[in-house]
């Protein structure tokens, strides 16, 4: 038996619940607001279209005066803005007024015919990545449907191939307009559309023609493949009744959507809205219902988290009551509403926490929310009036997030501090932050700014490996001049090892001039990893006359370790290019170890023709041996 029609299942919501129905569909498909006047219009004029003449586009001043066949009408103008002209879809787009601009398409839509919207929509295409593109095009291609559907059917899937960020909006707009003109024949076009596109189209025909029933929209999808859009539409409108009428319709949604963890964000929804009508009171009951684990987590931290808006010191207590938060995510949630509407407060509350690690861990989500989400210029002025063990954090939280929108601010803020741990945290969190955009700038700041000397060496580390992306020359230069610590490497590895990832021929231009030691055989080491990747083999192998005798050994290891994970066959077929039985053994040594913990690419047979090619000290190594052997490499 047929059930009640999708609209019908609506009926015992007030006309409230049937504009949020409306709301939820402008949301699911984003094609945006629909102006009434457009209908009216193109309604209206639909049937007069005629074949393909084509006059001057109609000014602002007669837009709603000009007659389709010849231009002459006595009816006067919806709008206004006289003796200007709308020569074009740049015109259009000029007019500053949202509504008055989507207003004067609209009615030149309404008076052109298929010819002069083909143009339309082919000067819209021009347009330089318009903010407004996306809209201009839905209703030039609403209209094109409206006149032939078939052709507004092809111009929308190739826009929207071209305009991978619209995700199949046009396609839906075609399927909307021709759902609600000819639904028989807006199924059979549907049918013979690819599978990514025809889910589009599913959506935009059962959205359009919510006054089927289900049974009638079930098969429309069945028809399509699409069976899961109907369904999805049935939940969401559930959904929707649901948050009208949370006290009743609870235990029945929870019950029915909770076998799935994509419908986490729907039972969080409803949840809200009934914690919004009801206040704490109904949280246990919303909770206790929840026997979907992963389910409970999400909803737990996100009900609790709206409900601050509520009652901010009765969520943080229901949180902080919870018999099972993982990693306090619940309790995070809580105080990062919080502290983001009023950290003071927040805080206050938190300093009442008996368990130190809970109180400190809190504590430190509080005044990352005030710093990120506040205002972390009220925070850096507050930061005495703060316990002293949250001053240090404080301070650098404030300043990172300055960093982000004003790093010289951030610099100048950072410069009037004390020598210390705060100070050198905050300026490496604007080192950071501020080479992503201007890796020049944050050099100059680090090499010229007298109280950066005692910390300049950690600063330039943080640095060097960007600058060296746009500026290699100038980062090689200061990185050769830095010393070496003890036991470290020199700064010049990151200089190599930022080119090897986009400038391979400057990485070996430089590498020459790196210093011995440890540094040297990881700039050669990193080179040489590079070059295979690339499937440049032969330059790779060409490094080995240039270093020591120890040195090469490593290198070779790598070389052979990284040929290994990605040609283990032409690795094995190349044995004869290498000049020494010991050689020969660490590329075979590397094929057995590729193949047992990466990829095991070569056969039974092709891995005992390569252990064939090992001494005995490494076949004694193979046969203790574990994973991080070959990791090492």
């Amino acid at each position: 038996m047929a059930r009640h029609p999708i609209l019908q299942r609506m009926k015992s919501s007030s006309s409230r619940l049937a504009f949020t129905a409306t709301a939820v569909v402008a949301f699911l498909f984003g094609i945006g607001i629909t102006y009434a006047v457009f209908f009216l219009v193109l309604d209206s004029d639909r049937k007069l279209q005629s074949g393909d003449s084509v006059g001057s586009l109609p000014t602002i001043e007669n837009v709603g005066t000009t007659d389709v066949q010849d231009g002459t009408s006595n009816e006067s103008s919806p709008i206004g803005a006289p003796n200007e002209t709308l020569g074009s879809i740049h015109d259009i787009v000029d007019i500053k007024s949202p509504f008055e601009r989507g207003l004067a398409l609209r009615n030149v839509l309404a008076r052109s015919n298929e010819r002069r919207v083909i143009d339309l929509l082919a000067e819209s295409l021009e347009l330089p990545n318009h903010s407004n593109s996306l809209e201009l095009q839905s209703d030039i291609i609403h209209r094109l449907a409206q006149i032939n559907p078939s052709r507004a059917l092809s111009q929308a899937i190739e826009i929207d191939k071209r305009e991978p960020r619209y995700s199949g909006k046009l396609v839906k707009v075609v399927f909307q307009e021709w759902a609600r003109s000819d639904l028989e024949e807006a199924v059979a076009n549907a049918r013979l559309l690819s599978e990514s596109v025809r889910g589009s189209a599913t959506e935009a025909i059962l959205l359009e023609r919510m006054d089927l029933s289900e049974d009638q929209a079930l098969s429309i999808a069945r028809d399509l493949e699409n069976e899961r859009v109907a369904t999805s539409l049935f939940t969401q409108m559930e959904v929707e009744e649901a948050v009208e009428n949370p006290d009743e319709l609870w235990s029945d949604l929870v019950s029915k959507l909770q076998g799935d963890i994509q419908n986490w964000t729907s039972i969080s929804r409803v949840a809200n809205a009934w914690v919004e009508k009801r206040g704490l009171s109904v949280l246990d009951q919303i909770f206790q219902s929840l026997t979907n684990s992963q389910i409970e987590v999400h909803v737990t931290r996100d009900v609790l988290r709206a409900a601050v808006q509520i009652d901010p010191k009765g969520a943080l207590e229901y949180a902080l009551n919870l018999e099972e938060d993982l990693y306090n995510i619940a309790r995070w949630g809580v105080i990062e509403a919080w502290a983001t509407s009023d950290p003071k407060a927040a805080l206050a509350a938190l300093s009442e926490i008996e368990e130190e690690s809970l109180r400190t861990e809190l504590e430190g989500t509080a005044i990352r929310a005030w710093a990120s989400y506040s205002d972390p210029y009220e925070l850096l002025d507050s930061v005495s009036t703060l316990p002293s063990h949250l001053q240090g954090s404080a301070t650098t939280n404030a300043l990172y997030s300055i960093s982000w929108r004003s790093p010289r601010e951030a610099a100048q803020l950072i410069e009037k501090l004390e020598s210390g741990p705060t100070k050198t945290k905050a300026a490496s969190d604007l080192v950071d932050n501020w080479s992503r955009g201007d890796s020049k700038a944050a050099l100059d700041w680090i090499l010229n700014e007298p109280s950066n000397k005692d910390m300049q060496s950690l600063l330039l580390v943080r640095v060097i490996g960007r600058l060296a992306a746009v500026d290699p020359e100038r980062a090689w230069t200061v990185a050769i001049g830095q010393p070496i610590p003890d036991g470290e490497v020199g700064m010049e590895l990151r200089v190599i090892t930022s080119l090897v990832q986009e400038n391979i021929d400057r990485a070996l231009e430089f590498l020459p001039q790196v210093r011995e030691g440890q540094t040297r055989l990881g700039a050669y080491r990193n080179v040489a990893r590079a070059l295979v990747q690339d499937k440049d083999v032969d330059r790779a192998l060409n490094l080995l006359p240039s270093v020591s005798v120890k040195e090469k050994s490593a290198v070779f290891e790598t070389i052979a370790a990284t040929w290994a994970r990605s040609n283990a066959e032409e690795l094995l077929n190349s044995m004869d290019r290498f000049d020494t039985r010991e050689l020969k053994s660490k590329a075979a040594m590397a094929l057995v170890l590729s193949n047992r913990y990466w990829n095991p690419a070569l056969s039974d047979k092709q891995i005992e023709e390569a252990k064939s090619f090992l001494t005995d000290e490494d076949k004694l190594q193979l046969e203790v041996d574990n994973a991080s052997s070959f990791s090492r490499w």
